[in-house]
């Protein structure tokens, strides 16, 4: 049972609250562990916090959420854009037909992989211009679909971490900037544009430690 006098005693010890019933129903609304969570990232950024701290910095971390599964998503539809647009089933080995355009509307994203592991990488180079051999795109696609399911499962993703590393200014990282770089570097050019200009304004109006705000 969520046990409010236990709970809030645990964050008074460690942060200042402003109202003390409001920050108790943000704790239901939010979940005890998560808002634990929130308060673990700025901590290690910021030394005294409030309970203000916390909330602007679940709504940033919201804001991004938002941002962030427009554009995987308008990714995902790219990429079935340019099966639909650029090959026949059988181009792609699907069953004698088998209607493309349905198949590709049913199909999950690791199915769109799957798909793109039949194509040459010839053919990848032309498609998307963006001179990466066909293993780094699958890898980097890949770890689209890895972060896609922390996002679409509205996960905090300030503190998230990829399995793979990528490449930004010469230096290598797995965290969250490496993870938006990467699909910044996969959308096409006029997505890429709006989204950096999305990201780069999520933190208006919010108190946040300069340090966790994520710019491009």
């Amino acid at each position: 049972m969520f046990d409010k006098i236990a709970e809030l005693a645990w964050f008074k010890k460690r942060i200042t609250i402003t109202d003390e019933e409001q920050f108790i129903l943000y704790l239901n609304l939010k979940g005890v562990k998560r808002i634990r969570n929130v308060y673990y990232v700025i901590a290690a950024h910021k030394q005294q916090v409030t309970s203000e701290d916390i909330r602007d910095l679940y709504k940033y971390d919201l804001r991004l959420r938002r941002d962030i599964y427009y554009y995987l998503t308008m990714y995902e539809v790219y990429l079935r854009a340019q099966l639909s647009n650029n090959f026949q089933a059988k181009d792609l080995k699907l069953r004698q037909n088998e209607n493309l355009f349905y198949y590709l509307e049913h199909s999950t994203f690791h199915r769109l992989i799957e798909l793109y592991k039949k194509i040459d990488e010839k053919t990848i180079d032309e498609i998307f211009s963006f001179s990466l051999s066909k293993k780094e795109f699958l890898r980097r696609v890949t770890a689209i679909k890895k972060f896609r399911n922390a996002v679409f499962h509205h996960n905090f993703i300030l503190d998230f971490k990829s399995y793979d590393r990528f490449e930004i200014d010469d230096l290598t990282t797995d965290d969250l900037v490496g993870v938006l770089a990467n699909l910044i570097k996969l959308l096409p050019y006029s997505l890429s544009e709006t989204f950096i200009k999305r990201i780069n304004r999520t933190s208006s109006q919010l108190l946040i430690p300069k340090s966790l705000i994520i710019k491009f």
